[in-house]
């Protein structure tokens, strides 16, 4: 025969086991879901970091070769700018060797263009660097 003590012991124990089991069972999806997001949000977060050195590479690649076309325009311009004053300048001289009436020729320092426009807004960024 079984005694009263031992009776309680194993409802106790029967009690205890079907409440971890019942707790289990929502505990457990939960953790393995817990995982499975941390993981996510780890992976994303190295994709993220990566994605954003490659673009802030492209970034300063473009930056860079935008600056040397800059550089090659206003080269090219300061050029034209010396071949028109020496025409001004000799057609100045001729008209007065002949007597003529001299005209003045006033050249726009700087024409209102969507490249001076670009080039402009390009010059204000020259001291900006991007550091990581």
């Amino acid at each position: 025969m079984i005694s009263l003590s031992s009776f309680f012991f194993v409802l106790y124990l029967i009690f205890f086991i079907s409440v971890g089991i019942i707790a289990s069972i929502f505990i457990i999806p939960s953790l393995v879901l817990s995982f499975i997001f941390a993981s996510f949000v780890v992976i994303f977060g190295f994709l993220s970091d990566i994605t954003f050195r490659i673009s802030q590479k492209l970034y300063l690649k473009v930056d860079h070769r935008l600056r040397y076309a800059l550089k090659k325009m206003s080269a090219q311009r300061k050029s034209e700018e010396s071949k028109k004053c020496a025409i001004l300048n000799n057609s100045n001289m001729v008209g007065s060797s002949d007597n003529q009436m001299s005209n003045t020729v006033s050249v726009p320092a700087e024409p209102s263009t969507a490249a001076s426009g670009i080039a402009r807004s390009l010059e204000t960024r020259a001291n900006l660097r991007v550091t990581s």
